[in-house]
């Protein structure tokens, strides 16, 4: 039994450029026409004119919202969205005290400390207003 094998054609392969619409519709938005009264304006002219006149006499207030929101962000850019700055670690600080600084550090570390209950009080007094004490 004999296999049949197809022939070798010498077919080349075709890249296909992904943004064909998009370069055939920026093609189109410069394209000149006339409307019934002979004035000639762009598409692009037209698409603009239609979403102001949308965004100002819009039946619903959604519609109308909606085309405001894409003329400011097409006029004014996106706003950007406000990201977390990243933090950077900062450098570790020591403090460096010398052995006799450090021997008086100790000694007031081990000094006990006492609550003083004594009647020494803040007292704040201002013009017209009641005596404070703390």
């Amino acid at each position: 039994m004999g296999l049949i094998v197809p022939k070798k054609s010498n077919t080349q392969i075709k890249t296909v450029d992904k943004h064909f619409l998009d370069n055939a519709l920026k093609d189109m938005m410069t394209t000149t026409i006339e409307d019934d009264e002979g004035v000639a304006k762009t598409i692009a002219e037209r698409m603009a004119y239609g979403l102001v006149m949308d965004a100002l006499y819009a039946e619903t207030v959604k519609d109308r919202t909606l085309c405001k929101k894409l003329i400011y962000e097409r006029v004014g850019g996106k706003p950007s969205v406000i990201a977390d700055e990243e933090k950077e670690d900062l450098p570790e600080v020591v403090f460096r005290v010398s052995a006799n600084d450090a021997q008086k550090i100790k000694a007031l570390q081990d000094v006990p400390v006492e609550e003083d209950d004594s009647e020494d009080k803040v007292i704040v007094e201002i013009e017209d207003e009641p005596r404070m004490e703390f």
